[in-house]
């Protein structure tokens, strides 16, 4: 019987339920996998499917090696979670780089060879419409026709950047 109100199942999930199969392989055999739908398809609780797929091995020693594995996998997983979501921050603080007037400035300067006076007003529209300065750069590039113009501009924008983040020297008395 199973249960048509459980929600289903993510990219994460079969593959921690494909590691309890492997799990269950040295006393389930081919049955493995069956045991495993037939554990999922009453409740998608991890603990409650490691219990329910516990429950059906006799042996107590290749009970316990099944339960560990079994926590092994899911600690893989959380890891695994952990680290993916790390990564993920560290490039949203990457691109969340507050818009300076120095930015702007480099901007205008930038786009002044090519828009004269209006590069003034395509700058404060974007610098008003973004809250970064990846999103500002990348907008205004896209009033740009040729090539050399966005390479002018993007490495305005890096050497601006780059001189933020180098330390400046401290004069020696």
């Amino acid at each position: 019987m199973t249960n048509s109100a459980l929600p289903p199942l993510n990219e994460d999930e079969i593959s921690l339920l494909a590691e309890f199969s492997k799990a269950l392989l040295p006393t389930h055999g081919a049955r493995a996998v069956e045991s495993v739908k037939r554990a999922t398809d009453q409740t998608r609780g991890v603990r409650d499917i490691v219990r329910q797929l516990a429950n059906e091995i006799d042996d107590e020693a290749k009970r316990t090696t099944f339960v560990y594995r079994a926590k092994r996998a899911v600690e893989t997983l959380r890891e695994r979670k952990l680290t993916a979501t790390q990564e993920l921050a560290k490039k949203a603080e990457r691109r969340r780089g507050v818009l300076s007037a120095e930015q702007m400035a480099c901007a205008e300067d930038a786009l002044s060879s090519t828009f004269g006076p209006k590069a003034s007003i395509l700058v404060a529209r974007y610098a008003s419409s973004t809250d970064n300065s990846r999103d500002f750069f990348e907008q205004l590039s896209t009033h740009l026709t040729t090539l050399k113009e966005r390479t002018a501009l993007f490495r305005a924008a890096r050497k601006l950047s780059r001189a933020k983040t180098t330390p400046k020297p401290t004069p020696k008395e």
